[in-house]
């Protein structure tokens, strides 16, 4: 591949790594969010429909969470992997300074 596809690949491994990343924190505070709501309502005397519901959209919003997190590892790995693969091509780029700031974020995964 020529630099410039090289570096465009980069780009774009690095922005789903981004992506998938800050789909895990939206879905964490969703989470919360939606856990305050059912217990909010719970104060509220409410009826066993409502609190069933909002119990099941707050077990459907977790859920999510380890599948994004498998997500965000592979392409953790995808991304090193492809800086490794092309490291003379890259070694000189602000690409890869953003592609390691994102691979920073995602070890916590």
């Amino acid at each position: 591949m020529t630099d410039a596809k090289v570096v465009k690949q980069l780009t774009i491994k690095t922005n789903v790594l981004k992506r998938l990343i800050k789909e895990v924190d939206y879905y964490v505070k969703e989470g919360e969010k939606q856990k305050a709501s059912y217990t909010e309502l719970e104060a509220k005397d409410p009826s066993a429909y409502e609190l069933k519901k909002l119990d099941e959209v707050w077990k459907e919003t977790i859920s999510m969470i380890p599948t994004i997190e498998r997500k965000v590892r592979t392409a953790r790995d995808d991304l090193k992997n492809y800086i490794t693969a092309n490291e003379n091509e890259i070694k000189e780029t602000g690409e890869l300074q953003l592609a390691n700031e994102q691979l920073e974020r995602a070890t916590a995964f």
